[in-house]
């Protein structure tokens, strides 16, 4: 066992290291011994899951009416009466305060109505789309 100082952010810390391995011949020179005992490739991350699309966080009273979330004004719209739309596909883009939000389509379905159009403004809670369901 050797005794180490490091210093962390300044603040100096006495740690014992012990030699697990040695494998000092395979150090490049000049590397402390206590190197040996670090792994030499990280281990490969945790599998993710997969992260679901986002919903539009306005859902509207009535099924199938997909509401703004907040007031703006309308950037672009995505799609048209008759468009097949699967849960989270973009609907709109408002933009407010220089920044666009994404609308999204809260179930699959086909899309009734556009109410609005590319320039309008739009009030918070406002129907922007009727959606039918497949």
């Amino acid at each position: 066992m050797k005794k180490y100082q490091v210093r962390v952010n300044g603040i100096p810390f006495e740690v014992e290291l012990d030699l697990v391995q040695d494998d000092e011949a395979e150090l490049p020179a000049g590397l402390p011994q206590a190197v040996a005992s670090v792994p030499r490739s990280a281990p490969p991350p945790p599998a993710v899951a997969p992260v679901p699309r986002p919903v539009s966080p306005m859902m509207a009273a009535q099924p199938g009416q997909v509401l703004s979330p907040l007031t703006g004004a309308l950037h672009k719209v995505l799609v048209q009466p008759g468009a097949s739309v699967k849960r989270g596909d973009v609907l709109v883009e408002i933009e407010a305060m220089k920044m666009n939000t994404k609308v999204y389509a809260p179930s699959d379905g086909v899309v009734g109505t556009v109410h609005v159009k590319e320039g309008d403004g739009v009030q918070q809670g406002q129907l922007l789309v009727t959606l039918k369901g497949n």
